[in-house]
C-alpha cells in the first residue's frame, strides 16, 4: 500500500488534552492549593485516567512547571499587554472586578504568592517571570507611551504600580477595600503616571 491510501491513524489531541489537563490543575490548586494538586486530584477533575495525565505531563513536578509556564505565565502576561489601552486605561482595567477572569483565577495567584515564601522554586519562577516578562513589559509601555522616559524611571514607576495593583488585590481576597478604597487605590496608580508626564 502507498503513503497515500494509508489510513490515517488517530487525530494528534497533544493540544486539545494538554489544554483540558492545565484547566483542571487550575480549579484544583484553586480548591486545594499547589502543595494539595495531585495528579490523581487533576485528572479526576479533568474527568481523565491518572495514566492519561501522566502520559502529557511524565510526573507532578513536570505538570506543576507546565502549569506556571503555561497557565500562570500567559495569564499574567495577557494581563500585562492588553492591546489598544494607553497605559492610564489599562491603570483603570487593572482595579476593575474583570482583571482577573474568575475569583478562581485570583484564589490560584494569590496561592502561588503564598507558596513562594516556602518554596524556593515556585519563588524563582515568579521572580523570572516578573523580572523577565512582565515589569520589562510595563515598563516598556511606559516609554512608549512617555518618550523621553529613561529605563530605570520607568522600571521604577512600573514596580510601584505592580505593587498597588498586587496590594489592592490582596486586600480583596480578604474582603477589606470598600468602593472608596478602591478608588484610592487607583488614584494613587494614576497619581505615579502623573508623575512622568511632567
Amino acid at each position: 500500500m502507498s503513503a497515500a491510501h494509508r489510513p490515517v491513524g488517530r487525530p494528534d489531541k497533544t493540544d486539545e488534552r494538554t489544554a483540558q489537563i492545565l484547566a483542571a490543575m487550575a480549579g484544583v490548586v484553586a480548591r486545594d492549593g499547589l502543595t494539595g494538586a495531585t495528579i490523581s486530584k487533576v485528572a479526576e477533575a479533568a474527568g481523565l485516567r491518572r495514566t492519561l495525565v501522566l502520559h502529557y505531563f511524565g510526573n507532578r513536578d513536570r505538570l506543576v512547571d507546565a502549569f506556571l509556564t503555561q497557565t500562570v505565565a500567559a495569564y499574567g502576561t495577557a494581563m500585562v499587554n492588553i492591546d489598544r489601552l494607553t497605559t492610564a486605561q489599562l491603570i483603570d482595567a487593572a482595579f476593575e472586578p474583570g482583571i482577573y477572569h474568575s475569583d478562581l483565577d485570583l484564589a490560584v495567584w494569590l496561592d502561588l504568592v503564598a507558596l513562594a515564601a516556602r518554596d524556593p522554586a515556585v519563588r524563582d519562577r515568579l521572580h523570572r517571570l516578573w523580572r523577565e516578562s512582565w515589569l520589562p513589559a510595563i515598563a516598556g509601555r511606559i516609554v512608549a507611551q512617555f518618550p523621553g522616559t529613561d529605563a530605570e524611571r520607568a522600571h521604577s514607576v512600573a514596580y510601584a504600580l505592580v505593587a498597588v495593583f498586587e496590594g489592592h488585590w490582596s486586600l480583596v481576597a480578604q474582603g477589606v477595600p470598600t468602593a472608596t478604597d478602591t478608588a484610592a487605590a487607583k488614584s494613587a496608580a494614576h497619581a505615579l503616571i502623573g508623575t512622568l508626564a511632567r
